[in-house]
């Protein structure tokens, strides 16, 4: 696999637990306390008030909320959908940016994004002291915002509520967010009624915090984490595993270095726009052979 390879790898990822099972663990068993508490014994309503997202809450000095907020549904036998959703979208991107992120940035990319779309939320909803936000969809954007950046055009098929989707992740975070901007100002901005519990101001902030994400701790990484450019050519079957042409007489001879760097950077971005199971047997022992020879450095 593509997250096996020593360059596409955080260093403590081997040795993490699996955040993506712990934080579906953590969403699943908030859900079903404040379930069997407030649905069928009527109480625990004050302890949601303090931990639920609110002007009140945080001009009352309890910045906790901007991270429990992710993980209170009011009315939980009602919320089912929204917390089947958070699950799937958590399940889905967490597990593909795990073996990339390591655990620990992986729960520190969804706590950001709940903090920042809790705080955009606020910053939108602050002269209504009666809204109130809960859920984690804002961490799901932020996971998502961070894949579609990593792996902007690899094909991505799943099931979404017995529906097959198709669709590349460049595209899936460019329609999302569109669609939650004229949310935004729709609902938001102009104030008309919202047809049930919406926050795009919090989505949206989910998004800017993968963005942010990407663009401080991988945007500068290499051809891996870069959008794809245009296709090349496949190497010709004879083609020795390192020769690199030279096209004009004047250039220096490269040394065997750089040209283990070429190739590398061709076969990434080949894996970015084609996807793993396009490489040839001879370009995946390029790969093994430049773990071995990077690694000596």
């Amino acid at each position: 696999m593509l997250s096996d390879r020593f360059y596409m790898r955080d260093p403590g990822a081997d040795k993490n637990t699996n955040a993506v099972g712990w934080l579906v663990a953590s969403i699943i068993a908030a859900f079903v306390v404040e379930l069997i508490f407030l649905t069928w014994f009527g109480a625990g309503a004050s302890t949601l008030r303090s931990l639920e997202m609110s002007v009140p809450n945080l001009q009352h000095g309890r910045v906790w909320t901007v991270f429990t907020y992710g993980f209170i549904h009011w009315n939980s036998s009602q919320n089912l959908l929204h917390v089947a959703a958070v699950v799937f979208g958590v399940l889905i991107f967490g597990q593909k940016l795990l073996p990339v992120l390591g655990s620990a940035r992986l729960i520190a990319v969804y706590a950001a994004s709940l903090a920042t779309g809790a705080l955009a939320w606020a910053a939108s909803n602050w002269g209504h002291p009666g809204a109130e936000l809960f859920g984690g969809m804002a961490g799901v954007y932020g996971l998502l915002a961070v894949y579609a950046c990593l792996f902007p055009d690899q094909d991505s098929r799943f099931t979404f509520f017995f529906f097959p989707v198709n669709i590349k992740p460049r595209h899936l975070l460019i329609g999302l967010g569109l669609v939650e901007f004229l949310a935004f100002v729709f609902y938001e901005r102009y104030g008309a009624e919202k047809p049930f519990a919406y926050a795009p101001s919090a989505h949206l902030g989910g998004i800017a915090a993968g963005l942010l994400y990407y663009r401080l701790f991988h945007a500068a990484a290499g051809p891996a984490f870069a959008p794809p450019p245009e296709e090349r050519p496949a190497p010709s079957r004879q083609r020795e595993v390192f020769s690199t042409p030279v096209k004009e007489a004047s250039l220096p001879p490269a040394t065997p270095r750089d040209e283990l760097r070429a190739e590398l950077d061709r076969i990434l971005d080949k894996i970015n726009s084609q996807g793993l199971s396009a490489l040839t047997s001879a370009e995946k022992r390029v790969l093994d052979q430049a773990k071995n020879h990077l690694s000596r450095r």
